[in-house]
C-alpha cells in the first residue's frame, strides 16, 4: 500500500517522466547495467566482476582477491592505498573493484569542504558518524590537511580495527580523534547488530531489513547523543563545522539527539545517506523539517529528479545530500 501511495505522489508531483525515472534509480543496481556503467568508465576490473556474476554467478575478481590477500590487506583506491577486506561485500568490495564511491556527491562534498578551508584559517572539527573503514575521513583530510579536526564514531570492531589501520597509514593520526561508539538520541548501551555487509551494520531496531542485509551476530556498544557528548567535553554547540553521517535509518534517532547543535546559527555543511528502506515516512518528514526550519539549504543530490526539500519528501528513496547553512 505505501508503494502505490509512493507512486502516486510521484505520478501528481512528476507525471510518467517521474515514474520512469524512479524505475530507472531502482534498476540500475543490476548487473547487466553495472557491467555497461563499468565499460563506458573504463574501469575493467568493475567489469570483469560484473561479467562474472552474470554468467557464473560468480565474482572472480573478488574470488582471486579472496586467494591472495589476507584480511584485511592493503589495496589501491583514489585516496591511495588503503586496508580493505576482500571477504566484505559491502564498503570494502566496492572499493576493491571501483577504487571510489558516490563519486559525483564526494566531488561536491570536496567542493564544499575547499570552500569551508577558504573562509578560515582555524580549525575546521567534523563529526564523522558511521566512519566505517575511513574513506570519508581520509577525504576530508586529504582536503583539509592539517586544518581538520575529526571526530571519528565506529562502532563495528572489525571496521574500528581497520579505521585506525587507514588513519595511520595516511598519518592522520594528530587530526583524527576516534571513538568505538555509536551515536544516537541518548547517552547509554546499546544493542547492534553486525551485517555481512559490514556498511549495513546498525543500532537493533524494530525496522525490517533488506533480505540481503544478512545479520551475523549482535553485539553490544557504547553510544553517545552528540549533544551530551559536546557538554561533557565541555564544548558548546555552535563547536561542529561538519557533520557527516551513515547510519542505516537511524538518522532520526542521531538529529533527535543533536537538536543544541541543529538550532544554533553559526554555519555548517552536513552531509547525509538517507535511507528509505529504513525509515517509515514521518520520520523522513522530521528529518527534512528539521533541516529546513533550522536554516539548510540543499546544495546536491544524488537522486537527479530532486532539487528541493520538497521533491526529496515526494521521492523519499535511499540517496546522498550534501546541504549547509550559511549562518544566521
Amino acid at each position: 500500500m505505501r508503494f502505490f501511495k509512493k507512486c502516486l505522489n510521484i505520478y501528481n508531483e512528476r507525471g510518467i517522466s517521474g515514474l520512469l525515472s524512479r524505475a530507472y534509480h531502482h534498476t540500475r543496481v543490476r548487473p547487466a547495467r553495472k557491467l555497461i556503467e563499468n565499460v563506458v568508465q573504463g574501469n575493467l576490473k568493475g567489469a570483469f566482476s560484473w561479467l562474472t556474476q552474470i554468467f557464473l554467478r560468480r565474482d572472480l575478481y573478488l574470488w582471486y582477491a579472496q586467494q591472495t590477500n589476507g584480511s584485511p590487506s592493503l589495496f589501491s583506491t583514489e585516496l591511495g592505498e588503503m586496508y580493505l577486506d576482500p571477504y566484505d561485500r559491502g564498503l570494502s568490495r566496492e572499493l576493491l573493484i571501483h577504487g571510489t564511491r558516490e563519486t559525483e556527491t564526494k566531488e561536491v562534498f570536496e567542493s564544499e569542504l575547499s570552500k569551508f578551508r577558504s573562509s578560515t584559517d582555524e580549525q575546521i572539527t567534523i563529526f564523522e558518524v558511521g566512519a566505517n573503514l575511513g574513506w570519508n575521513v581520509l577525504v576530508e583530510y586529504q582536503v583539509l590537511n592539517d586544518q581538520a579536526q575529526i571526530i571519528a564514531f565506529e562502532p563495528s570492531p572489525k571496521n574500528y580495527e581497520i579505521l585506525l589501520k587507514n588513519i595511520e597509514l595516511h598519518g592522520a593520526q594528530n587530526n583524527v580523534e576516534t571513538y568505538q561508539a555509536a551515536i544516537s538520541a541518548e547517552s547509554g548501551i546499546a544493542d547492534f547488530e553486525v551485517t555481512k555487509k559490514t556498511n549495513h551494520s546498525r543500532i537493533k531496531t524494530d525496522k525490517i531489513r533488506k533480505e540481503d542485509n544478512v545479520i551475523e551476530d549482535v553485539i553490544q556498544v557504547e553510544q553517545y547523543s552528540i549533544d551530551e557528548f559536546l557538554q561533557d567535553q565541555q564544548l558548546p554547540p555552535d563547536s561542529i563545522d561538519v557533520l557527516r553521517l551513515d547510519v542505516e535509518g537511524f538518522e532520526v534517532e542521531v538529529f533527535k539527539g543533536m537538536m543544541g547543535v541543529l538550532e544554533s546559527t553559526h554555519p555548517m555543511l552536513i552531509f547525509i545517506e538517507t535511507h528509505a528502506g529504513y525509515i517509515d515516512d514521518s520520520d523522513h518528514e522530521f528529518v527534512i523539517d528539521v533541516l529546513r526550519e533550522n536554516g539548510f539549504e540543499l546544495v546536491h543530490a544524488s537522486y537527479d529528479e530532486v532539487d528541493s526539500f520538497e521533491d526529496e519528501l515526494v521521492y523519499n528513496v535511499g540517496m546522498e545530500l550534501v546541504l549547509k547553512r550559511e549562518g544566521r
